[in-house]
């Protein structure tokens, strides 16, 4: 099996936002706050492109939930299982949001040890009066390789 290993140097340089669960409660006004990835999940994790790179949204992909960050306020979802083992440079992630009316969508365009950087990505809805928004984003997929206490 291919594990992809978040480490500890993004997490250091403020980049890796982790993800133990929904916790709609803790939400940030201007973005998803930075929780720990649980020992033994992969995820996926999105940005904004633009200052002050707000955290968009988290999927868990070996647990199939996440949290979306749409108007204001965290929306949770859940989604099948993505497996791990088959990820590869080249690519797209894509998952309808159905809650949030959303897709969210990134490539992987390049593999930093056992990272994955994921750019071509964003968010897309279209808006009550008919109007498409994209949000550029840039992410990066991981797993904690951590055995469980």
């Amino acid at each position: 099996m291919n594990r992809i290993c978040l480490s500890f140097r993004i997490a250091l340089c403020g980049l890796a936002v982790l993800l133990s669960g929904p916790s709609l409660a803790q939400a940030a006004r201007d973005g998803l706050p930075p929780q720990p990835l649980n020992a033994g999940d992969c995820a996926a994790y999105f940005w904004e492109r633009s200052e002050p790179h707000a955290l968009i949204a988290v999927v868990t992909l070996t647990r199939g939930d996440g949290l979306l960050w749409q108007d204001g306020g965290a929306i949770a979802f859940t989604l099948p299982v993505f497996g791990d083992d088959s990820i590869r440079v080249g690519d797209m992630l894509a998952w309808d949001i159905v809650p949030a009316g959303a897709r969210l969508e990134g490539e992987i365009t390049e593999q930093r040890g056992e990272d994955y950087v994921l750019s071509r990505a964003f968010v897309r809805r279209t808006l009550a009066d008919g109007a498409l928004e994209v949000t550029p984003l840039v992410g990066l997929a991981g797993c904690n390789d951590r055995a469980e206490p």
